[in-house]
């Protein structure tokens, strides 16, 4: 079960903060690297005309615009929220109450703990971790 809901929350959803900013981690190069200890400022400005095609005359200048889009895309759809979060998982209420009373009980206090744990971190100027909030992780994956 921690395959399909954990760990899946824990690896996927993050990604939007970091794949959806296409300069982070591009999914495609274009243009040949710079040689080794050459490495200058890249001129974002050229890339950015040269991927609306305005600087690449020729096939394929459109190009890294559409694989950017397309990281950005697959990006947020593989990071989307739940719709039945763990804190809403009923299906064994009724078959096993008690079991599903102390699962629910402990979530509660994981959700408890991992948010006092966030409001030190935002209180310290830190990014909180929200994604193992037990309301934000899924029962199963979703697509």
């Amino acid at each position: 079960m921690y395959n399909v809901s954990g760990e899946h929350a824990a690896v996927n959803y993050p990604q939007p903060r970091y794949l959806a900013y296409v300069p982070n981690r591009p999914n495609a190069l274009f243009v040949a690297m710079p040689p080794p200890n050459t490495l200058g400022d890249l001129d974002l400005a050229v890339e950015v005309l040269w991927s609306f095609g305005e600087l690449a005359p020729g096939r394929g200048a459109g190009m890294p615009f559409a694989f950017a889009v397309f990281q950005v895309a697959v990006g947020y759809i593989l990071s989307g929220q739940a719709t039945c979060p763990l804190t809403e998982l009923d299906a064994m209420r009724d078959v096993c109450p008690r079991a599903h009373r102390q699962l629910q009980a402990e979530l509660s206090e994981m959700g408890r703990r991992i948010s006092d744990r966030n409001a030190a971190a935002e209180a310290a100027g830190e990014v909180p971790y929200e994604y193992l909030l037990p309301e934000n992780v899924p029962a199963s994956v979703e697509m």
